[in-house]
């Protein structure tokens, strides 16, 4: 979310002159995006019962550390969460990708996009 939130700083206050994005998670693809009944009723529970933790989630260990020895030291951490995330977390990311996504044609500094991120947007249109 890291670049989601320095466009949303640059939306709100500019105070800086470039940014250098990589892989930032400014909108979701149509193809893997929930149909709208689904969302709707999830935010209806999300207001309910926001720490209902019921979203499958991956370790994340295994996708964000490369090396095999710090791997297993990561997946030592007594303070690592690995059960699953809370509903109202994953519904508020949707709620800023969707305000990211409609204000994308805003974001008027310079920027650089890691090339992955360019080519999920070359395979979504």
């Amino acid at each position: 979310m890291g670049g989601a939130i320095c466009l949303l700083l640059q939306f709100n206050k500019p105070f800086y002159r470039g940014a250098i994005l990589i892989d930032p998670m400014c909108k979701i693809s149509d193809m893997v995006r929930l149909k709208w009944l689904i969302p709707e009723i999830l935010m209806f529970v999300a207001k309910c019962a926001p720490t209902i933790p019921i979203v499958p989630t991956a370790d994340l260990v295994d996708k964000s550390v490369k090396m095999s020895e710090k791997r297993r030291i990561g997946g030592m951490n007594p303070g690592r969460y690995t059960g699953n995330r809370k509903l109202r977390m994953d519904m508020e990311l949707l709620r800023v990708i969707d305000y990211l996504s409609r204000r994308l044609s805003e974001v008027d500094i310079p920027s650089i996009v890691s090339m992955e991120m360019r080519m999920r947007l070359r395979i979504q249109k």
